[in-house]
């Protein structure tokens, strides 16, 4: 995804600047429609799970891609 557009690199000096700036975002009050937040999560019914294709679940299933960046030395 391409945003082309100026930006101002100018460091924020200041909350009360964080704030303005993050509030310069904000829709009028007047514009405020009746909306819902909600989060999509994923899971296999256990009916449906074939350990052949099944993937991990569990601690395993996240602790499984971050391994190999322990063996990264940092310091």
């Amino acid at each position: 995804m391409s945003n082309a557009v100026a930006q101002d690199d100018t460091p924020v000096q200041s909350i009360s600047q964080l704030v303005e700036i993050l509030a310069q975002g904000c829709k009028p009050r007047e514009l405020w429609r009746i909306g819902t937040e909600h989060e999509k999560f994923g899971f296999i019914r256990p009916e449906a799970a074939q350990s052949s294709v099944s993937p991990q679940s569990g601690r395993p299933a996240y602790a499984a891609p971050l391994t190999p960046l322990l063996a990264l030395k940092t310091c």
